[in-house]
């Protein structure tokens, strides 16, 4: 079953200050996967970019970062649906990164 995710909006981020360099990086450094395809549904584009999304099926309002592509990660505020194997990367556990 599909995740609604809010992509977050603002301007963008600041590279993480764990020392991946890139929130794609942090992403797959975290996950321990390899970014393929943006987790957008509805999209097929290659994962350029890590996408701050906020989760709309959990009460808090904690940033996540996931594999987006360029086109679906500057869509700030829109709402939309990823895979349901999406694996969510907490932006707040910088500590924690595997770097």
């Amino acid at each position: 079953m599909p995740i609604l995710v809010r992509n977050i909006t603002g301007r963008e981020p600041d590279p993480p200050k764990c020392g991946c360099g890139t929130w794609i990086r942090h992403w797959e450094k975290n996950s321990k996967q390899s970014v393929k395809k943006c987790c957008a549904l509805a999209c097929f584009s290659k994962a350029t970019d890590g996408g701050h999304v906020q989760r709309k099926d959990i009460k808090e309002n904690s940033w996540f970062i996931i594999p987006l592509c360029h086109d679906c990660n500057v869509q700030f505020g829109k709402e939309f649906d990823v895979n349901d194997d999406t694996f969510f990367v907490p932006v707040g556990e910088l500590s924690n990164c595997k770097s």
